[in-house]
């Protein structure tokens, strides 16, 4: 038995879809297949296999075509959807703004000139990240995607 892990399909395939079915559904649209095939790039067998394993997760509420196992798109998504995405706030943010902080009043404390630089970088670099990019790999981390 093989102990390897399967390929990683947060970041490259489910990620994108529940973004941009968040966005959609956000502005008061429902998120079709096509719809979702022409923002994310991604093909239509794709998007159904993404809205599966995000409706299996309890991110969103798919509609599923006669019974199938396909689905046309997505009607809803949970609270957690939203905060996963960045339309809401959650405690990832707030602690990468403490981290950034911490960053900084230990650069302030540091003795030596070289470990303050150091440190002032590690916080410019973490604050310039993107909210997306940073809440795609900290809900990467969260949900197991990425290993801690």
């Amino acid at each position: 038995m093989t102990t390897e892990k399967l390929p990683d399909v947060w970041l490259s395939r489910d990620y994108p879809v529940l973004r941009e079915a968040c966005r959609r559904i956000d502005v008061g649209e429902f998120a079709m297949v096509w719809d979702l095939e022409k923002a994310t790039g991604l093909e239509a067998a794709d998007i159904s296999r993404a809205i599966a394993a995000l409706k299996r997760q309890g991110f969103v509420t798919g509609v599923d075509q006669r019974g199938a196992g396909l689905f046309a798109g997505i009607t809803a998504v949970s609270g957690d959807a939203y905060r996963v995405v960045g339309l809401h706030p959650d405690s990832r943010t707030d602690s990468t703004q403490q981290l950034v902080a911490a960053l900084l009043a230990a650069a302030d404390a540091a003795p030596e000139v070289a470990e303050k630089t150091r440190l002032q970088k590690a916080a410019a670099v973490l604050a310039d990240v993107s909210k997306d990019t940073a809440a795609g790999v900290v809900s990467a981390l969260l949900y197991g995607v990425i290993p801690h």
